[in-house]
């Protein structure tokens, strides 16, 4: 028995299955309706971003199904705030102003005050936006399936010797 080959058949299946999960994850992001983009503003943050947009009276819907992210950093205590940012944008004259899903550390959320972001929205409802468009996801399924497809070869290598 080919233990090198087994090894590699294993991790190149299992990392070439992890890549098909995030390749579906941006899959499921595209359908979400974020058609278009446009350039806006982090202009705030927030610790509430639902209460936040239900308030600037764009109610969460069913479209809004973006995977939750959290970029944080934790202090001494193990206690971490997390925070949203807030952003505005224009589409066809009207102005919107909405805070993201993702999560961040109140330090890294107020670095981003002030700096224009991508903004990724629905062109029949521009109220229903995001600043994540996927392009991570899109990144990190290439490499996984890079490594995993390599990782198979050189196993059907190892078999075949």
């Amino acid at each position: 028995m080919n233990a090198g080959a087994l090894v590699a058949t294993i991790f190149g299946g299992t990392v070439a299955f992890v890549g098909f999960v995030f390749w579906l994850i941006t899959r499921f992001m595209k359908s979400g309706g974020m058609d278009r983009e446009t350039v806006g503003q982090v202009v705030d943050m927030t610790r509430d971003d639902v209460q936040f947009n239900l308030d600037q009276g764009q109610p969460e819907d069913s479209r809004s199904r973006f995977v939750q992210v959290r970029v944080r950093a934790t202090g001494l205590s193990g206690y971490s705030r997390y925070y949203h940012k807030v952003y505005t944008y224009t589409v066809g004259g009207a102005t919107y102003t909405r805070a993201d899903k993702v999560q961040y550390s109140r330090n890294l959320a107020q670095k981003a005050i002030g700096k224009d972001v991508t903004v990724y929205y629905d062109s029949a409802d521009p109220g229903c936006s995001s600043l994540g468009g996927g392009k991570a996801f899109v990144i990190v399924y290439r490499i996984l399936f890079g490594i995993g497809f390599a990782l198979l070869a050189l196993a059907a290598w190892l078999w075949l010797k």
